[in-house]
């Protein structure tokens, strides 16, 4: 089920910090909301738009050799973003690193 806020609603709802209770007609607690973060709102949406909009998908299994790999290489030397970026573009092509 879903319940639409009004836009007041919605902004204190945002603004709110923390936890919010619910509450029915007659002041009774009815139930309790823990509003998303700004930062997860933004991860919904992106994730929504990657779902609606079908790229290059890499399988998990690719991903978790690849993440495995880079954890050997870096037991014998210190990488940094451009060498990780680099050897996994270089994983990718299918070149052996």
């Amino acid at each position: 089920m879903r319940l639409k806020l009004s836009e007041d609603q919605a902004r204190i709802v945002l603004n709110a910090g923390g936890q919010i209770e619910v509450l029915d007609e007659r002041g009774r607690v009815v139930g309790r909301l823990t509003p998303l973060s700004a930062e997860d709102i933004e991860m919904i949406e992106y994730c929504k738009q990657r779902r609606a909009n079908p790229g290059k998908k890499i399988p998990s299994e690719q991903v978790t050799a690849h993440l495995q790999r880079l954890a050997e290489i870096a037991k014998t030397k210190t990488l940094d973003a451009e060498m990780v970026r680099d050897l996994i573009h270089r994983m990718q092509a299918g070149e052996s690193v």
